[in-house]
């Protein structure tokens, strides 16, 4: 791991960009709003590093860590965040869209309000994240949502097949047209939640609260449900 003494990192961040700064030690440093647009972090550590309302678009995250840090309202459009760790960061507002985030780590991240729109999550660790009112219409197969609140969610068209949704919070998420194959949906809440001509075959509802507040008690395998 690179590290570099504070004076030689505000040098680099006014370089002109892209930065190359991979491997980077950049923890628990006041990088709020910066600007990082296309700037390749891969591997860097930016654990507890401020980057609330950085531009960090088109950045290379890969495999980088950047557990509790502070990324609300960040830029992160386009990035590649493939095995990034965000573990409990915060991303309040986020800008996520398009952003491949291929076996991200988000484990109790809070992600509320954040715009996923066509971002890549096969295969997240999502357990336990804040997702309310984010907007999700992107991949998120085989994803790992056990225990996540994705209450007003907006999940129109998303691809959630195979994924893990045991004990999770989707009251009066929108669900219409989404497909939830083989989707794990055990002690789940969907009150209120939208499932018009949502793909729900194979998924299993043993224990989950139905949107119209009924508890479903027994194994089914239902079919799409209807307009």
């Amino acid at each position: 791991m690179t590290e570099f003494s504070q004076y030689q990192i505000y040098e680099l961040l006014n370089r002109p960009g892209p930065l190359w700064l991979r491997n980077i030690d950049l923890s628990g440093m006041d990088l709020s709003k910066a600007n990082l647009h296309g700037a390749n972090l891969g591997g860097a550590n930016l654990t507890k590093t401020n980057l609330s309302g950085a531009d960090l678009s088109q950045a290379d995250l890969s495999a980088a860590v950047l557990m509790e840090a502070n990324l609300d309202n960040a830029n992160l459009c386009q990035s590649d965040l493939s095995k990034t760790d965000f573990s409990k960061a915060l991303l309040n507002d986020a800008n996520l869209s398009e952003a491949i985030m291929v076996e991200a780590i988000l484990t109790v991240a809070d992600l509320t309000g954040a715009d996923l729109r066509g971002a890549i999550l096969s295969h997240a660790d999502l357990r336990g994240a804040d997702l309310r009112r984010a907007k999700l219409r992107g991949n998120l197969v085989g994803a790992d949502l056990t225990g996540a609140n994705l209450s007003e969610a907006v999940l129109v068209l998303a691809v959630l097949r195979d994924a893990n949704l045991t004990g999770a919070k989707l009251i009066e998420a929108d669900l219409r047209n989404a497909n939830l194959t083989g989707v794990n949906l055990t002690e789940a809440d969907l009150t209120g939640a939208s499932i018009s001509e949502t793909n729900l075959t194979g998924a299993v509802l043993l224990g989950a609260t139905m949107p119209d507040g009924v508890k479903q008690e027994r194994y089914l395998e239902p079919v799409a449900q209807p307009a």
